[in-house]
Protein backbone atom coordinates (compact mmCIF):
# COMPACT_ATOMS: atom_id res chain seq x y z
CA UNK A 1 0.00 0.00 0.00
CA UNK A 2 2.99 2.35 0.09
CA UNK A 3 3.08 4.98 -2.68
CA UNK A 4 5.34 3.98 -5.55
CA UNK A 5 6.07 4.50 -9.23
CA UNK A 6 6.11 1.96 -12.05
CA UNK A 7 9.43 0.82 -13.49
CA UNK A 8 8.60 2.52 -16.79
CA UNK A 9 7.91 5.81 -15.03
CA UNK A 10 11.11 5.51 -13.00
CA UNK A 11 13.19 4.94 -16.13
CA UNK A 12 11.60 7.94 -17.84
CA UNK A 13 12.23 10.16 -14.81
CA UNK A 14 15.90 9.12 -14.61
CA UNK A 15 16.27 9.74 -18.34
CA UNK A 16 14.79 13.23 -17.89
CA UNK A 17 17.20 14.08 -15.07
CA UNK A 18 20.15 12.90 -17.15
CA UNK A 19 18.99 14.82 -20.22
CA UNK A 20 18.58 18.05 -18.24
CA UNK A 21 22.04 17.62 -16.70
CA UNK A 22 23.47 17.15 -20.20
CA UNK A 23 21.60 20.15 -21.58
CA UNK A 24 19.91 17.92 -24.16
CA UNK A 25 16.44 19.39 -24.63
CA UNK A 26 15.40 16.92 -27.33
CA UNK A 27 16.07 13.95 -25.05
CA UNK A 28 14.34 15.76 -22.18
CA UNK A 29 11.23 16.30 -24.33
CA UNK A 30 11.17 12.61 -25.20
CA UNK A 31 11.50 11.60 -21.55
CA UNK A 32 8.71 13.95 -20.49
CA UNK A 33 6.44 12.47 -23.14
CA UNK A 34 6.90 9.05 -21.49
CA UNK A 35 6.16 10.34 -17.96
CA UNK A 36 2.43 9.64 -17.72
CA UNK A 37 1.31 9.80 -14.09
CA UNK A 38 -1.02 7.01 -12.95
CA UNK A 39 -1.13 7.97 -9.27
CA UNK A 40 -0.45 10.94 -7.00
CA UNK A 41 3.05 9.72 -6.20
CA UNK A 42 4.01 9.78 -9.88
CA UNK A 43 2.25 13.11 -10.39
CA UNK A 44 4.41 14.71 -7.69
CA UNK A 45 7.53 13.60 -9.55
CA UNK A 46 6.08 14.84 -12.85
CA UNK A 47 5.90 18.26 -11.21
CA UNK A 48 9.48 17.94 -10.00
CA UNK A 49 10.58 16.89 -13.47
CA UNK A 50 8.88 19.86 -15.10
CA UNK A 51 10.55 22.14 -12.56
CA UNK A 52 13.97 20.90 -13.63
CA UNK A 53 13.00 21.29 -17.27
CA UNK A 54 11.72 24.86 -16.83
CA UNK A 55 14.73 25.78 -14.72
CA UNK A 56 16.85 24.86 -17.74
CA UNK A 57 14.63 26.16 -20.55
CA UNK A 58 11.67 28.04 -19.05
CA UNK A 59 10.79 31.01 -16.87
CA UNK A 60 9.95 31.67 -13.23
CA UNK A 61 6.18 31.35 -13.64
CA UNK A 62 6.58 27.91 -15.20
CA UNK A 63 8.92 26.83 -12.41
CA UNK A 64 6.43 28.00 -9.78
CA UNK A 65 3.58 26.07 -11.40
CA UNK A 66 5.71 22.93 -11.56
CA UNK A 67 6.75 23.14 -7.90
CA UNK A 68 3.17 23.71 -6.79
CA UNK A 69 2.20 20.58 -8.67
CA UNK A 70 5.02 18.64 -7.01
CA UNK A 71 4.05 19.83 -3.52
CA UNK A 72 0.33 19.33 -4.24
CA UNK A 73 -0.98 21.48 -1.37
CA UNK A 74 0.60 19.08 1.16
CA UNK A 75 1.90 20.34 4.51
CA UNK A 76 4.11 17.27 4.98
CA UNK A 77 5.93 14.91 2.65
CA UNK A 78 3.58 12.18 1.45
CA UNK A 79 4.67 11.54 -2.11
CA UNK A 80 8.04 13.23 -2.49
CA UNK A 81 10.92 12.07 -0.32
CA UNK A 82 11.30 14.32 2.72
CA UNK A 83 14.47 16.04 1.52
CA UNK A 84 12.97 16.67 -1.93
CA UNK A 85 9.78 18.01 -0.36
CA UNK A 86 11.75 20.52 1.73
CA UNK A 87 13.88 21.50 -1.28
CA UNK A 88 10.71 22.02 -3.33
CA UNK A 89 9.25 24.28 -0.65
CA UNK A 90 12.51 26.24 -0.43
CA UNK A 91 12.63 26.68 -4.20
CA UNK A 92 9.00 27.75 -4.31
CA UNK A 93 9.47 30.26 -1.48
CA UNK A 94 12.50 31.79 -3.23
CA UNK A 95 10.69 32.10 -6.56
CA UNK A 96 7.56 33.59 -5.00
CA UNK A 97 9.65 36.24 -3.25
CA UNK A 98 11.65 36.98 -6.41
CA UNK A 99 8.44 37.45 -8.44
CA UNK A 100 6.80 39.60 -5.70
CA UNK A 101 4.13 36.95 -5.09
CA UNK A 102 4.36 37.87 -1.44
CA UNK A 103 1.05 36.55 -0.07
CA UNK A 104 1.76 33.13 -1.58
CA UNK A 105 5.30 33.31 -0.17
CA UNK A 106 3.88 33.81 3.34
CA UNK A 107 1.87 30.61 3.06
CA UNK A 108 4.82 28.68 1.64
CA UNK A 109 7.11 30.05 4.33
CA UNK A 110 4.75 28.93 7.09
CA UNK A 111 4.68 25.42 5.65
CA UNK A 112 8.45 25.47 5.31
CA UNK A 113 9.24 26.40 8.92
CA UNK A 114 7.11 23.44 10.06
CA UNK A 115 9.61 21.05 8.48
CA UNK A 116 12.25 21.27 11.22
CA UNK A 117 14.82 23.41 9.41
CA UNK A 118 18.34 24.22 10.50
CA UNK A 119 18.28 27.24 12.87
CA UNK A 120 20.13 29.57 10.48
CA UNK A 121 17.80 28.74 7.60
CA UNK A 122 14.71 29.16 9.76
CA UNK A 123 16.02 32.55 10.91
CA UNK A 124 16.64 33.62 7.32
CA UNK A 125 13.18 32.60 6.15
CA UNK A 126 11.56 34.15 9.22
CA UNK A 127 13.31 37.44 8.48
CA UNK A 128 11.95 37.54 4.93
CA UNK A 129 8.46 36.71 6.18
CA UNK A 130 8.68 39.52 8.75
CA UNK A 131 9.55 41.98 5.98
CA UNK A 132 6.54 40.80 3.96
CA UNK A 133 4.24 41.19 6.97
CA UNK A 134 5.56 44.72 7.46
CA UNK A 135 4.86 45.54 3.81
CA UNK A 136 1.38 44.08 4.15
CA UNK A 137 0.54 46.38 7.05
CA UNK A 138 2.08 49.68 5.95
CA UNK A 139 1.15 52.20 3.27
CA UNK A 140 3.80 51.32 0.71
CA UNK A 141 2.61 50.32 -2.74
CA UNK A 142 4.19 47.87 -5.13
CA UNK A 143 3.36 46.54 -8.56
CA UNK A 144 3.63 43.27 -10.43
CA UNK A 145 3.44 42.78 -14.19
CA UNK A 146 0.99 40.23 -15.53
CA UNK A 147 0.45 38.57 -18.89
CA UNK A 148 -2.67 36.61 -19.74
CA UNK A 149 -0.75 34.34 -22.09
CA UNK A 150 -2.68 32.05 -24.41
CA UNK A 151 -5.53 31.59 -21.92
CA UNK A 152 -8.21 33.94 -20.65
CA UNK A 153 -7.44 33.90 -16.89
CA UNK A 154 -4.58 35.09 -14.67
CA UNK A 155 -4.31 34.13 -10.99
CA UNK A 156 -2.63 35.87 -8.05
CA UNK A 157 -3.01 35.99 -4.27
CA UNK A 158 -3.36 39.56 -3.01
CA UNK A 159 -1.23 40.79 -0.12
CA UNK A 160 -2.95 44.15 0.46
CA UNK A 161 -6.59 45.18 0.44
CA UNK A 162 -6.30 48.07 -2.03
CA UNK A 163 -5.42 47.58 -5.69
CA UNK A 164 -5.76 49.02 -9.15
CA UNK A 165 -4.95 47.55 -12.54
CA UNK A 166 -3.42 49.37 -15.49
CA UNK A 167 -3.89 47.59 -18.81
CA UNK A 168 -0.95 48.13 -21.14
CA UNK A 169 -2.15 46.00 -24.05
CA UNK A 170 -5.30 43.99 -24.68
CA UNK A 171 -8.51 43.88 -22.63
CA UNK A 172 -9.60 42.84 -19.15
CA UNK A 173 -13.27 42.05 -18.59
CA UNK A 174 -13.84 40.76 -15.06
CA UNK A 175 -12.25 40.48 -11.64
CA UNK A 176 -13.03 37.49 -9.43
CA UNK A 177 -11.97 37.45 -5.78
CA UNK A 178 -12.13 34.21 -3.82
CA UNK A 179 -11.53 35.43 -0.30
CA UNK A 180 -11.40 33.46 2.93
CA UNK A 181 -14.87 34.73 3.90
CA UNK A 182 -16.43 36.05 0.68
CA UNK A 183 -16.63 35.49 -3.08
CA UNK A 184 -16.79 38.63 -5.24
CA UNK A 185 -17.28 39.08 -8.98
CA UNK A 186 -17.38 42.43 -10.79
CA UNK A 187 -16.49 44.04 -14.09
CA UNK A 188 -13.11 45.66 -14.53
CA UNK A 189 -13.13 49.45 -14.55
CA UNK A 190 -9.78 51.10 -15.40
CA UNK A 191 -10.78 54.28 -13.57
CA UNK A 192 -11.28 52.61 -10.19
CA UNK A 193 -9.07 51.72 -7.27
CA UNK A 194 -10.63 48.76 -5.46
CA UNK A 195 -10.69 48.21 -1.73
CA UNK A 196 -11.48 44.87 -0.07
CA UNK A 197 -12.96 44.86 3.42
CA UNK A 198 -10.48 43.59 6.02
CA UNK A 199 -13.04 41.09 7.34
CA UNK A 200 -12.84 39.08 4.09
CA UNK A 201 -9.27 37.93 4.83
CA UNK A 202 -6.75 36.88 2.20
CA UNK A 203 -8.13 36.90 -1.35
CA UNK A 204 -7.15 34.91 -4.42
CA UNK A 205 -7.65 37.00 -7.55
CA UNK A 206 -8.62 35.79 -11.00
CA UNK A 207 -8.50 38.30 -13.83
CA UNK A 208 -10.51 37.38 -16.93
CA UNK A 209 -9.69 38.92 -20.29
CA UNK A 210 -8.41 38.41 -23.80
CA UNK A 211 -5.38 36.21 -24.53
CA UNK A 212 -2.00 37.99 -24.49
CA UNK A 213 -3.35 40.92 -22.45
CA UNK A 214 -0.57 42.72 -20.57
CA UNK A 215 -1.19 44.75 -17.43
CA UNK A 216 0.29 45.96 -14.14
CA UNK A 217 -1.36 45.18 -10.79
CA UNK A 218 -0.57 47.82 -8.15
CA UNK A 219 -1.34 47.08 -4.50
CA UNK A 220 -1.27 49.66 -1.70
Amino acid sequence: GAPSASLAFGRAYKALVAAIAAGDRERADAALARMKANNLYEDAYVGLGWFGYHRAWGDASQQIAALRRAIAHEDDARYLAKDLFVQALQGLFRLEVETSDYAAALLTGRRLVQQGLAPELETEIGGVMAEIEQLRGDGRSYGVDGVMGSGTSWFYRLLKNRFRIVVEEGRLAEIKLRCEKQYLLFRYDPALEYRIADRYGFCDMELVGDPNTRFRLIQS
